[in-house]
């Protein structure tokens, strides 16, 4: 996955670099190198990260124009956590197996799943949709 941006509660950009160490093939570090003082009790992280796999969204074999849609993490940590699956343009019937909904932005649409989460659960995201 390619990390893309991080925000800050009032959704200003964040600097940030990361580090992949070369001992410990695929992990990335990332830490804060610049962002603005938040004068809340809490800081919210909002991180995006792109997949150029067909890991997330794969055919449905025994229907045609059905696609399945899967995602998950473990964030490790008691958090608020969220995820986001864009869907193409073209999708139509969008259903939610287990998520939170659909969030309708303009020509594009989202599904997501969004809840706390105690350092050993995991949040799943699963859906399914069809392009004619």
């Amino acid at each position: 996955m390619e990390h893309l941006a991080e925000w800050d509660n009032r959704g200003d950009p964040v600097e940030f670099a990361e580090e992949r160490p070369e001992n410990i093939p695929g992990l990335t570090r990332y830490w804060y190198t610049r962002m603005n003082r938040i004068y809340t009790p809490l800081h919210w992280q909002y991180s995006v990260f792109l997949t150029h796999e067909n890991a997330v969204v794969q055919p449905d074999g025994s229907t045609p124009g059905l696609y399945r849609g899967h995602i998950h993490h473990t964030l490790g940590s008691d958090a608020k956590s969220a995820l986001y699956l864009a869907f193409p343009i073209p999708a139509r019937q969008v259903r939610i197996r287990r998520g939170s909904g659909v969030l309708d932005c303009g020509p594009y649409s989202f599904a997501y799943v969004e809840r706390y989460v105690t350092e050993e659960e995991r949040i799943s995201l699963d859906c399914t949709f069809t392009i004619d």
